[in-house]
């Protein structure tokens, strides 16, 4: 169900967010943009249009850029490839997992993340 946040002025985020649920790809970058680390057994969380929750095994640092890939049902790339985003937080989570918050930097958000389609 949609949290209509942009109604709360006390509220930091303005854009309606999601609640999402579904396996991604995602790495760490590099300062010239290439994979450095994998985020294990990431998963979405919640997701508006410029923001990102998701969780996983493996912590990532505040300002680290992440770049996610998405798959199809067959396992396929979905264009675009990919998007980048900063880290904002890293907290611990549920289960020895970790809880990243970040803020979309290049490309978009694709629709297929953002409403759950397949």
């Amino acid at each position: 169900m949609p949290t209509l946040n942009h109604l709360n002025p006390q509220e930091r985020r303005h854009d309606v967010r999601l609640a999402a649920a579904g396996s991604i790809q995602a790495a760490v970058l590099d300062k010239h943009h290439q994979p450095i680390q994998v985020l294990h057994d990431a998963q979405v969380l919640n997701v508006s249009a410029n923001e990102l929750a998701i969780t996983t095994t493996t912590p990532a640092k505040p300002g680290s850029r992440l770049t996610i890939r998405l798959a199809d049902l067959h396992n396929q790339d979905v264009p675009p490839k990919a998007f980048e985003l900063e880290t904002l937080h890293c907290s611990p989570w549920h289960g020895g997992r970790h809880k990243i918050r970040c803020q979309l930097i290049k490309g978009h958000i694709p629709a297929k993340l953002i409403y759950n389609w397949d």
